[in-house]
């Protein structure tokens, strides 16, 4: 059983090199390792983008990502770090577990990953280029309340295709290239996530993360680097079904069209059980709230009274065990909105 095994891993080995040799010419980004449609390679282990790991060279990996796509899968128990602008997967990564995940993707020289707190057999690709190609309709105008356009502004330089059927809180990220300050008038608070669905954009519940979410690896940390136009990244603040989108990007949009609503955002989410807890929140009157966060069985943790529409509460001393939580705000007028956290130990 010894030699057999012996001899499956070698046919593994003889199937990543071959992959090697593969052309490149489906990808905007020069690789060292390219996997063609329908082909897969498996990750059980450490991935290092510097020094390589588990059977799969260091460097540049592409996939497929027309007709059927080419997938590198990451396994229950699997990391990676050291991806960068110069080293990423410029193409398709798909995770096979419910553990929080950072997909280290990107395209043509810019790392732009994206991060879910956990949901088994969800993929993600970046592209590189303007959404208005792929999608038909109106780009720029989406989503009416009112009467009030709600979406200004979307993205012409980049998107993003996630697929899961699981819901998640999902984090995207930007960079100097993303052109955030023209999609937002120079004013943060008026970037959003959008996906498109049904012909047009949607806006989803987000909030720019006020210190970045850090991606050295697979498990999502929070930075000492504060969002600014020039990089940064922002989060869902209600978990979402991807695949109920064909694609995602980011847009500007008109926040006086949308007051008047309860929201929250917590980061880093997921978060170190070692480090403090930020929630963020905005209520729709000056009358205030309670926030609470309760544990796994439904027991409360923490209530805070909120004495304010607006603001940011620090916790250094709850949820110290990894695991999953519910954080909750009801404002004044009695409507609940409610999250998860996880927390991690790595």
């Amino acid at each position: 059983m010894l030699k057999l095994n012996q001899f499956l891993a070698g046919l593994v080995t003889v199937f990543v090199l071959g992959i090697c040799l593969d052309a490149t010419a489906q990808s905007s980004s020069v690789s060292n390792i390219f996997i063609p449609e329908q082909a897969f390679v498996s990750i059980f282990g450490e991935h290092s983008f510097i020094k390589g790991g588990t059977g799969v060279n260091p460097g540049m990996i592409s996939t497929a990502k027309n007709g059927s796509h080419g997938y590198v899968n990451f396994a229950k128990g699997s990391s990676w770090s050291g991806a960068s602008d110069v080293q990423f997967i410029d193409g398709y990564v798909r995770v096979y577990h419910d553990d929080p995940f950072v997909f280290p993707i990107g395209d043509n020289g810019k790392f732009r990953p994206v991060s879910i707190n956990g949901a088994a057999l969800t993929s993600a690709a970046y592209f590189d280029r303007n959404p208005a190609k792929v999608v038909k309709g109106t780009a720029n105008r989406a989503g009416d309340v009112k009467g009030q356009i709600v979406v200004e502004r979307v993205s012409d330089v980049e998107y993003w295709e996630i697929e899961g059927q699981k819901a998640t809180n999902v984090t995207f990220t930007w960079g100097k290239d993303s052109k955030v300050g023209e999609l937002t008038q120079e004013d943060l608070s008026k970037l959003s996530i959008v996906g498109w669905k049904r012909g047009q954009w949607k806006v989803l519940s987000s909030t720019f993360d006020t210190y970045t979410v850090g991606n050295a690896s697979h498990v999502a940390t929070s930075s000492i680097n504060k969002s600014t136009l020039a990089t940064g990244s922002i989060s869902t603040t209600e978990e979402v079904i991807p695949s109920d989108y064909d694609y995602f990007t980011l847009a500007g949009i008109n926040s006086a069209a949308i007051a008047g609503q309860t929201a929250f955002s917590m980061f880093p989410n997921p978060r170190l059980a070692t480090m403090p807890l930020n929630v963020r929140y905005e209520l729709p009157t000056a009358d205030g709230g309670i926030l609470r966060i309760f544990s796994a069985n439904g027991s409360v943790l923490v209530e805070r009274d909120l004495t304010s529409n607006t603001g940011v509460l620090t916790f250094s001393d709850v949820t110290t065990a990894p695991g999953a939580y519910n954080v909750s705000v009801t404002d004044s007028n009695g409507n609940t909105l409610s999250k998860k956290l996880i927390v991690v130990t790595e």
